[in-house]
């Protein structure tokens, strides 16, 4: 298990040359799920299979105001170490939200040793150590200071941010804290062009 250090960045730069040699896929599956009648989001091309498509307890969908809220936790269990999104992590899960909805995520971090963010971003995997700029899919859909370390959403806070998924497509979900996407802090996060909307998990 590698040693996470909370400052400097060349320290960072080391860990993720020692810990980009891979790892296994989280099998956690989301507890209280309501399953959906598809099993696909509409969605094709560069992702691992994936699981039926449902609905996690974490995830509230309003179709009659074409909303979806969701809280994301990241250390909510010790997968990749505590870096990840409600468990999930290097690209094992798909959120997946209707096209033209408004997207609140209240984001909550309980990892205790280190600050983390969340963006839903257009770059795609490998992803750099460092991000000079967000590209960000939707306009608003990064949380506060999410490049640095000391302006990232700090150990025990929450910030909340909300968007509207207006274009269909396949985007990702990460982390800009510098080393933290490319050692595995990111899903998959799809805007269906048919109104799917859930989480689908890797298949085992």
């Amino acid at each position: 298990m590698r040693k996470i250090l909370a400052a400097g960045t060349a320290v960072l730069f080391s860990l993720t040359a020692a810990a980009c040699g891979g790892g296994g896929q989280s099998s956690q599956q989301a507890s209280g799920q309501q399953m959906a009648s598809s099993d696909s989001s509409g969605m094709s091309g560069g992702q691992a299979a994936m699981g039926q498509l449902s609905v996690p307890d974490w995830m509230k969908v309003d179709k009659s105001d074409k909303t979806v809220t969701m809280d994301i936790t990241a250390g909510e269990s010790q997968a990749d170490n505590g870096w990840n999104y409600s468990g999930y992590y290097n690209g094992d899960a798909t959120i997946v939200v209707p096209e033209g909805y408004k997207v609140t995520i209240n984001f909550h971090n309980k990892d205790q040793a280190n600050p983390h963010s969340l963006a839903i971003s257009t770059d795609k995997p490998p992803f750099p150590a460092t991000f000079q700029e967000a590209h960000l899919a939707f306009p608003g859909a990064e949380t506060p200071g999410s490049m640095q370390m000391n302006t990232a959403t700090q150990p025990g806070q929450s910030a909340t941010i909300t968007f509207t998924a207006d274009k269909a497509g396949e985007y990702i979900m990460l982390c800009h804290v510098p080393a933290h996407a490319t050692t595995g802090m990111w899903i998959h996060f799809n805007v269906s062009s048919n109104g799917d909307v859930g989480l689908q998990t890797s298949q085992s």
